[in-house]
């Protein structure tokens, strides 16, 4: 899925529940909205895990501001771990990659 250029903000709940697998999110975007990827109990009702979410690739500019849960699965632990690895990796314009199981889940990044 690519967010076109010219969008600013991705709203909250705005892909709440789907199944994505790569996301590639325009320059333009400024702020992504409370649990706009979230991936909520249907990934529970469906056997997701952090092993086997969809999600393994997000392209994204630089110093978005992403909201609490918006790449989240779940109802524990509310995993976030793209928004913290992005946050961590200093808010940089690239691709971060998904890769490893379980809690060893990570994400590595690539300039574009």
């Amino acid at each position: 899925m690519t967010i076109p250029n010219g969008v600013r903000i991705i709203g909250s709940d705005a892909f709440y529940e789907n199944k994505l697998t790569n996301v590639i999110i325009a320059d333009s975007i400024r702020t992504i909205g409370e649990n706009a990827f979230y991936l909520g109990h249907f990934g529970y009702e469906q056997g997701f895990t952090l092993s086997n979410l969809s999600l393994s690739s997000i392209t994204i500019g630089t110093d978005v501001d992403i909201k609490g849960n918006s790449f989240s699965y779940g109802f524990i632990g509310r995993e976030n771990l793209f928004s913290n690895y992005y946050n961590q990796n200093g808010k940089k314009k690239g691709r971060y990659t998904r890769s490893g199981s379980g809690h060893s889940n990570t994400w590595t990044y690539s300039p574009r």
